[in-house]
């Protein structure tokens, strides 16, 4: 059985479907009644239906299956999840590598703590990394959304310094560029870069 809540920004409860999995999502391409999900922290804990989804085997790219499932009902959302998991790349405790300190030097900042967002877009848009956006989980083995870079095959990952598993896709640079100049700030921005390529159905 699965058990899913939404909390809007203020706390209140508004939505509430029997379910369980772990999830901090605060930009679903969703959209309640009328009111955007932008505005919503999506919190999932699953068990799955009839069976438990067990990350360390099914990785993240069966929880995003599972998240999949638990919207099959919102033609958007399973759109989205399709996408991520088609354009998606996974990456392992193996791939990950520390940033140098002659790149960091290069790039002129100090990563800041539980900013991965700022972080990995900052890098991305001063020098050669690219810049991933997906769920990370670190040895909890619990999945939150995550945002990394990526140099070679290797995740450089400055946000967490014990991530696990990774599945995300990447974002060009020329976007997370112009919503900077646009917002004047960083954000997730998953969502966001699905919307500008889809047409939502009503």
């Amino acid at each position: 059985m699965l058990q899913i809540l939404v909390w809007d920004t203020g706390g209140e409860k508004f939505w509430f479907y029997e379910t369980y999995v772990t999830l901090s999502s605060p930009a679903l391409p969703l959209e309640f009644g009328d009111r955007n999900v932008y505005k919503y922290q999506l919190c999932v804990v699953c068990w799955g239906f009839g069976m438990e989804i067990n990350i360390e085997k099914s990785g993240l790219k069966g929880y995003i299956k599972a998240l999949k499932w638990l919207m099959r009902d919102n033609k958007n959302a399973s759109k989205f999840y399709s996408y991520i998991l088609k354009g998606g790349k996974s990456f392992t405790a193996d791939n990950v590598r520390q940033m140098t300190t002659t790149e960091l030097k290069k790039v002129c900042f100090k990563p800041k703590e539980k900013s991965c967002f700022y972080n990995s877009q900052t890098i991305a848009l001063f020098s050669d990394f690219d810049y991933y956006e997906g769920w990370g989980t670190t040895e909890l083995g619990i999945p939150f959304e995550h945002a990394w870079n990526i140099k070679g095959d290797k995740v450089v990952d400055v946000t967490w310094k014990n991530g696990k598993m990774y599945f995300g896709v990447k974002i060009p640079k020329d976007f997370i560029r112009k919503f900077w100049l646009d917002n004047d700030m960083s954000d997730t921005l998953l969502a966001r870069y699905w919307d500008s390529r889809n047409k939502r159905v009503d």
